[in-house]
C-alpha cells in the first residue's frame, strides 16, 4: 500500500461524511446570499459590485472555512486509533508517514472542491448579475481561500495525530479554533486585544500596531489569511474600506502574510508526522511497519514450525521422565483385568464367563426378593 492507495480508501471514507457536505453547502448558501445582498443593495461608487461580494465572503469565510477543515480531518486518524483500524493499515507495507500524507492529501481534495464550488457558483452568478466580474480579483481570492482551507486542514491532521481518542481530537480542534479563529476576529475582545494590554498597558513595553499584527499572525492562519487578501483587491478599493498598505510595515503586508500561511500549511502537517511516529499504537510487533517493513510470511512459517517441534519434543522428554521414575516394581504390577477372575472377563462368550455371570444374577434376584 502506498500514499496514493491510502488517499483512494480515505477518500470513499470521508465523501460519505454528511457533515461535511452540509458545512460545504451551508458555505456555498452563505457566499450567494452575500452576493445576492449585493446585487439589490449596490456596491461601492466607482467600483464594481463583485469586488464588494468578494470584500463580504473573505470576512465570512474566514469564519467558515475553518470550521469545514476541521469537520473534514480531525477524525481522520484518531478515530480510526480508536476504533483499532488503524492497525489494518499499519501492518500493510507503507509508513506512518506516507498514512499522515495519503490522509491530508484525501481531506484537502474534498475542502478545496467545496471552497472552489462555492466561488465557482459566485462566478456563474456574478456573471449574470453584474456588468464586470473582475475574473483577476475572483480567482485570486479564491486561491487564497483554498490555501487558507488547506492550512487549517494541516492543523487538524496534526491534532487528530497527536491524539488517541475521538474526544481529545475534537477537543484540540475546537480549542485551536476557538484561539486562532474567533479570538481573532472580534476587535479588542481578540488576541491582538489581549496582547496589546499585556504589553502595552501592563508591561508597558510600547509595542506599535505593525508588530502586534505581524505577532497575531505567526499564532493565527485566519490573521495570515485576511493580511495576504490584500494581494487579490486593487489598491484604491483597500484604501476605500479603510486600509492603507502604502503605510503598512514590510512585515505586515500580503506578501508575508502568504509567507506565513504556506508555513502555517507546512509546519502542522510535519509536527503531525513527528508525532504520530512517536506515537505506540497495538502490538509491539508494529514497530517493523514504522519503518515500512513488513514481516516476512516464509520466516514466521519456520518460526512457528521451529515452535511445534519444541513443543513435541518436550513432551517426549516429560514422558521418558515418567517411565523413569515408574521404575521396575511399577511395571511388574498385575493388569486389572488379570484379577478379576474367570467370572468377570466380560461378556465375550469364553470358557466360564456364563456361569459366573449367571451366579451374579441369581443371587441380585434373590435379594430383591
Amino acid at each position: 500500500m502506498s500514499v496514493a492507495s491510502v488517499f483512494r480508501k480515505d477518500i470513499l471514507d470521508v465523501r460519505r461524511a454528511k457533515i461535511v457536505w452540509f458545512v460545504g453547502s451551508l458555505f456555498t448558501l452563505v457566499t450567494v446570499l452575500f452576493f445576492y445582498q449585493v446585487r439589490v443593495t449596490g456596491g461601492i461608487e466607482l467600483f464594481d459590485d463583485v469586488l464588494l461580494g468578494l470584500w463580504n465572503v473573505t470576512f465570512v469565510g474566514a469564519l467558515f472555512i475553518p470550521a469545514i477543515a476541521l469537520v473534514a480531518a480531525y477524525l481522520s486518524i484518531a478515530g480510526e486509533r480508536e476504533s483499532g483500524s488503524i492497525k489494518f493499515l499499519l501492518s500493510t507495507p507503507i509508513s506512518r508517514r506516507e498514512l499522515v500524507i495519503g490522509k491530508f492529501l484525501s481531506r484537502t481534495a474534498v475542502v478545496a472542491v467545496s471552497c472552489l464550488f462555492a466561488f465557482a457558483v459566485a462566478a456563474v452568478l456574478s456573471a449574470a448579475w453584474f456588468s464586470a466580474l473582475r475574473p483577476g480579483a475572483f480567482v485570486g481570492i479564491a486561491a487564497l481561500t483554498t490555501l487558507y482551507a488547506l492550512a487549517y486542514v494541516a492543523v487538524a491532521i496534526a491534532v487528530s495525530a497527536a491524539t488517541a481518542t475521538r474526544a481529545r481530537a475534537m477537543g484540540g480542534a475546537l480549542g485551536f479554533y476557538f484561539v486562532t479563529n474567533l479570538l481573532v476576529v472580534f476587535g479588542d475582545l481578540s488576541i491582538r486585544g489581549l496582547l496589546k494590554y499585556l504589553l502595552n498597558d501592563v508591561v508597558g513595553a510600547g509595542i506599535g500596531e505593525d508588530p502586534l499584527t505581524l505577532l497575531t499572525m505567526v499564532i493565527s492562519p485566519t490573521q495570515s489569511y485576511l493580511a495576504a487578501t490584500q494581494l487579490a483587491y486593487p489598491t484604491a478599493f483597500l484604501e476605500e474600506r479603510g486600509l492603507e498598505p502604502a503605510e503598512l510595515a514590510w512585515y505586515v503586508q500580503g506578501e508575508m502574510g502568504l509567507a506565513l500561511l504556506l508555513a502555517w500549511l507546512v509546519v502542522p502537517l510535519a509536527v503531525g508526522i513527528w508525532r504520530f511516529d512517536a506515537a505506540t499504537i497495538g502490538a509491539v510487533a508494529l514497530s517493523a511497519t514504522v519503518d515500512g517493513l513488513t514481516p516476512d510470511p516464509e520466516q514466521a512459517l519456520d518460526d512457528g514450525r521451529s515452535e511445534s517441534q519444541s513443543v513435541d519434543r518436550g513432551r517426549e522428554g516429560n514422558r521418558a521422565d515418567r517411565r523413569q521414575d515408574r521404575g521396575p516394581d511399577d511395571e511388574r504390577q498385575p493388569r486389572r483385568r488379570a484379577d478379576r477372575g474367570p467370572g468377570r472377563v466380560g461378556a465375550s462368550g469364553e470358557a466360564g464367563s456364563g456361569d459366573g455371570q449367571d451366579g451374579d444374577r441369581d443371587q441380585v434376584i434373590d435379594r430383591r426378593r
